[in-house]
C-alpha cells in the first residue's frame, strides 16, 4: 500500500501527505477556523455517510436534513460526508453542501478540504493488488470502477450496458459523473500503482459472492455495502481511520466525534466514533455494532441525530 509519494504500512496511513494533484503540499494543522460559542467550549466532528443515511430512497437530500446540517456547521462543529464515493461521485451534490470544508472519500483512501481545493490524506495501493482484482475479474461480467486521483473510470462498454448491473438507484449518477474510457483493464494496469479504490458491480448478489470468493486472501481491506456490490480499500483503510485522520487535524478529542451510517462498509466508523448512530435501515447486524438507532433515511434520521447531539446543545449553551 502506498500514499502519495512515499510507501507507509497500515498504520501510518492517517499522516497527512502532498496533494495527489501536484498543488501545494498539506501541512499536519490545516487552518480551520474556530467555530462560534465560549473558548472553553468541546469542538466537535459530526460525520454521515451518503447512500442510505444522509440521502433518501430518491438519492436526495431532503430540506429538513440540509436544513439541520447547515445549522450544526454554523455552530462551529465540523460537519463531513464519510463516503465510498470518489471527488467526482459526489459532485451532484456539492452545490447543496457547498457549505462544507471536508469530505472523508473512497472509504477512507482520501480526505478532502473542498476550501482549499487539495487533499489531506491520500493512499493509494500496490501494484500486486491492481494485478489480483485484474486477475479475479478477467473474462467475468463486471462493471469495474476505478478511482484514481479522486476521479471514477468506467469502461465505455459497461456504462452502455448500465441496465445489466443491480444498480439502478445509482443510473442517474453513473451517466452523468463516470468518466468512461476505452479499455478500463488497461487503464487499471497504466495506473497500477496509483489506484485509491475499485468498486466491482454485478448484475446480482449470487455473482458478487463469486468475486468474493476470487479475492479470498487478498492484502486488502474488502467490502460488501449492497448486495451486488464489492469494494476494495488499501488495507488498514476504512471509514473509521478517516474519521480519526479528519478529528486530528481539526484538532477534534476522539470522545467528541459523532458518526451516522448505515451499511457494511460504516460498522468500523460507528465502532471508533465517540457516538456512533446506526440508521433504523441498516441491516440489524449493523445496528448492534451502534450506539443508538436513528429514524430511516427516508425520515430524516441525520436530522435527528443532529438535533439530539448538536443543535439541542448549541440552544443551552
Amino acid at each position: 500500500m502506498t500514499t502519495t509519494l512515499e510507501t507507509r504500512n497500515a498504520t501510518q496511513n492517517a499522516t497527512p501527505v502532498p496533494d495527489p494533484h501536484g498543488t501545494k503540499p498539506t501541512t499536519p494543522a490545516p487552518n480551520v477556523p474556530p467555530g462560534p460559542g465560549p473558548a472553553d467550549t468541546p469542538r466537535k466532528l459530526f460525520v454521515f455517510d451518503l447512500d442510505g443515511t444522509v440521502l433518501n430512497s430518491a438519492k436526495r437530500i431532503s430540506p429538513g436534513t440540509l436544513a439541520a446540517l447547515r445549522a450544526a456547521d454554523a455552530t462551529g462543529t465540523v460537519v463531513a460526508p464519510a463516503t465510498g464515493r470518489c471527488l467526482s461521485e459526489i459532485a451532484p451534490y456539492r452545490p447543496q453542501l457547498g457549505f462544507l470544508r471536508y469530505a472523508i472519500l473512497e472509504n477512507g483512501a482520501l480526505i478532502w478540504n473542498f476550501a482549499e481545493n487539495r487533499a489531506l490524506a491520500h493512499t493509494v495501493f500496490g501494484p500486486a493488488i491492481t494485478a489480483r482484482v485484474l486477475n479475479a475479474t478477467a473474462g467475468r461480467r463486471v462493471f469495474l470502477q476505478t478511482m484514481s486521483d479522486g476521479i471514477a473510470y468506467v469502461g465505455q462498454g459497461d456504462l452502455d450496458a448500465i441496465d445489466i448491473w443491480d444498480a439502478q438507484a445509482y443510473r442517474e449518477l453513473f451517466l452523468a459523473w463516470l468518466t468512461p474510457v476505452a479499455d478500463i483493464r488497461s487503464l487499471a494496469r497504466s495506473r497500477a500503482a496509483g489506484i485509491e479504490k475499485f468498486n466491482i458491480w454485478h448484475a446480482s448478489p449470487a455473482e458478487a459472492e463469486e468475486t468474493l470468493a476470487l479475492l479470498a486472501g487478498i492484502d486488502a481491506e474488502v467490502f460488501r455495502p449492497e448486495p451486488s456490490l464489492v469494494e476494495i480499500a488499501p488495507r488498514g483503510l476504512s471509514k473509521a481511520v478517516g474519521l480519526a485522520t479528519l478529528a486530528r487535524l481539526a484538532g477534534v478529542a476522539p470522545g467528541n466525534t459523532i458518526a451516522v451510517g448505515d451499511s457494511e462498509n460504516d460498522a468500523a466508523m460507528l465502532r471508533a466514533a465517540g457516538t456512533g448512530l446506526a440508521m433504523a435501515n441498516a441491516a440489524p447486524a449493523i445496528r448492534a455494532q451502534a450506539d443508538g438507532v436513528v429514524p430511516s433515511n427516508d425520515a430524516e434520521g441525520v436530522a435527528y441525530a443532529l438535533r439530539a447531539h448538536i443543535l439541542s446543545e448549541a440552544r443551552l449553551a
